[in-house]
């Protein structure tokens, strides 16, 4: 207004709006042998991290592909539990610093407060935060991975796994399959999995158990989490059983259905 003016100061968050760039080089040691290298920095890049690993068995990259599941942009509960699930046993592949120890300390901290959001009565878990339905494959999922944390020694509520194992007895006694035209169940896996979370937990449902392990057509990936399962209650010739019925194409890998 004529001379008088006016200003004031506001951050911006700024993302760089490359991709994040992956240089890996690999080198083989003989015996008493040397390999000189020296890294190249990718000019204009800022942020740039080095790691240097040394392993007896091939490089995995394990870096790259646990940065990529933690920063992956969305947050369904498939993502969610994925980000973490394998850094309850990260320390089992690789040396991890002390900064590092505590990172993966406070990312499944958080996952396991985060997941209340995806919880809904009767105990199921959603596939988005304050979702309305429940998701069979996410609810066994996130379940798996509670049961894991608290066996690792982090603190879970007892009243978000009470309630998980509750909703997971009811639905699994109450399973009867759709069966399509063939006689196939294109929903068994969910099944067989829930029935392996079950077993985990040390709460088996053994009549849905013992009444799928009677279904015929039932798919390779059903069968094999079922004699998983059995396995898990230590009902070890039931379990060998199951996989006896498992059919292994000449390729060596499996077919969909027997």
């Amino acid at each position: 207004s004529g001379r008088e003016t006016a200003s004031y100061e506001i951050k911006i968050s700024i993302r760089n709006p490359n991709q994040r760039v992956y240089h890996t080089e690999s080198y083989s040691l003989e015996a008493r042998k040397t390999v000189k290298a020296k890294p190249q920095f990718i000019p204009g890049a800022t942020g740039t991290q080095m790691s240097f690993t040394v392993s007896k068995i091939p490089p995995i990259n394990l870096e790259k592909r646990l940065q990529y599941l933690i920063s992956y942009p969305y947050g369904c509960i498939e993502q969610t539990v994925s980000s973490v699930f394998p850094q309850l046993y990260l320390n089992k592949l690789t040396s991890l610093s002390g900064k590092q120890q505590d990172k993966i300390e406070n990312n499944i901290k958080n996952t396991i407060k985060r997941l209340n959001g995806f919880q809904i009565y009767p105990g199921a878990f959603t596939y988005w935060p304050d979702g309305r339905y429940p998701s069979d494959w996410g609810t066994s999922y996130a379940g798996n991975f509670l049961i894991l944390a608290k066996e690792k020694g982090y603190y879970v509520p007892t009243n978000v796994l009470n309630s998980w194992i509750a909703y997971q007895q009811k639905a699994a006694n109450d399973w009867k399959g759709h069966p399509d035209k063939y006689g196939r169940y294109r929903d068994d896996l969910n099944q067989a999995y829930r029935l392996y979370t079950l077993a985990l937990a040390g709460k088996p449902a053994m009549s849905a158990m013992n009444r799928m392990h009677e279904m015929a057509h039932l798919s390779n990936q059903a069968l094999l989490r079922l004699a998983a399962a059995y396995a898990l209650i230590n009902e070890k010739s039931t379990a060998r059983q199951i996989m006896r019925n498992v059919r292994w194409s000449a390729s060596g890998g499996q077919d969909d259905w027997r």
